[in-house]
C-alpha cells in the first residue's frame, strides 16, 4: 500500500484498526507492586528485521589432486578429438 492514498469511504475502515493499534501501544505491563511502577510496553512497535549483512570469513581454495586435473585434461583431449 505504499504510495496509494484513500480517499472517501475507502479511508474510513482503515481508521479503527490505526486507532485500536495507537491506544495498544499505550497499555502499559503494571508491576506487581504498585509503587515500583510498570514494566513497559504491553506490545511495543516492531521495528522490522535487521538488514544487516552477515559477515562470513572467505571460502579456502582447494586445489584439485593430480589425479582430477589429468582426467580434466584427458576429458578436453577427447572433446577435441571428437570434433
Amino acid at each position: 500500500m505504499l504510495g496509494v492514498v484513500l480517499h472517501g469511504q475507502h479511508a474510513a475502515p482503515l481508521t479503527k484498526p490505526a486507532s485500536k493499534l495507537a491506544d495498544r501501544q499505550d497499555l502499559k505491563i503494571p508491576s506487581e507492586d504498585p509503587d515500583y511502577g510498570d514494566l513497559g510496553q504491553a506490545f511495543p512497535a516492531w521495528t522490522g528485521a535487521r538488514q544487516d549483512a552477515i559477515l562470513q570469513p572467505p571460502k579456502p581454495e582447494i586445489t584439485p589432486s593430480p589425479q582430477i586435473l589429468q582426467r580434466v585434461m584427458d576429458r578436453n583431449a577427447d572433446l577435441e578429438a571428437a570434433e
